[in-house]
């Protein structure tokens, strides 16, 4: 579990105890990874942060949409976050990170209850029309991330039977926006084995 996602609570004996809270909890709604050994960096009295804090950020300033900049635009901010000198570039990538996991978050909960998903023999497949979060979805981090997490939801809540467990999963996104951007109207796809695990991501 990522240490940003404690930052807005208050209580600090509740945030010393979400870790044991969510491992006791977790074997009931099937997450079995949801918590993962990491390395902690700490500065004096500073926030403590995580590997795997930096890894969400520098993901998703890679992959950042709030500004019209090129991928190189992307590259340098996330090489700016590793240096302790750019706390500020890092803590935007992990609130862009944030903003991104509610979006994924959103879109697996429309494309489930919106039944968009189609199957055929070989595979089942989905276009992704969130016009609200569109454009978190013409990278292919997020994309990839989005179909992880349909594979886990439907193995986890399907009957052991049902051979959607087993069947690969496409995700396609149009990126309709002008702009000088690589994916600029360009339909992104994205093909996931079942074998692959969103632990894993």
């Amino acid at each position: 579990v990522c240490v940003c996602v404690c930052r807005g609570l208050q209580d600090l004996q509740l945030r010393g105890e979400l870790s044991d809270q969510l491992a006791r909890c977790a074997p009931e709604f099937g997450l079995d990874n949801i918590s993962f050994p990491s390395f902690v960096l700490k500065r004096g009295f500073s926030q403590a942060l995580s590997a795997a804090d930096y890894v969400y950020a520098i993901s998703a300033l890679l992959e950042n949409t709030d500004e019209q900049n090129d991928w190189m635009d992307g590259f340098r901010q996330a090489y700016d976050a590793l240096s302790p000198d750019h706390f500020s570039v890092l803590l935007r990538g992990m609130n862009f990170s944030k903003t991104r996991e509610a979006a994924i978050l959103s879109a697996v909960e429309n494309i489930i209850e919106g039944r968009t998903m189609r199957k055929n023999k070989s595979f089942r497949y989905a276009v992704v029309k969130d016009t609200l979060h569109q454009k978190y979805f013409v990278h292919p981090i997020t994309l990839t991330k989005l179909g992880l997490f349909l594979m886990d939801t439907y193995r986890y809540s399907s009957d052991k039977s049902d051979r959607k467990k087993t069947m690969p999963l496409v995700l396609f996104a149009h990126n309709s926006q002008s702009g000088n951007g690589q994916n600029s109207g360009r339909i992104l796809c994205a093909i996931l084995q079942p074998k692959i695990s969103l632990s894993l991501s």
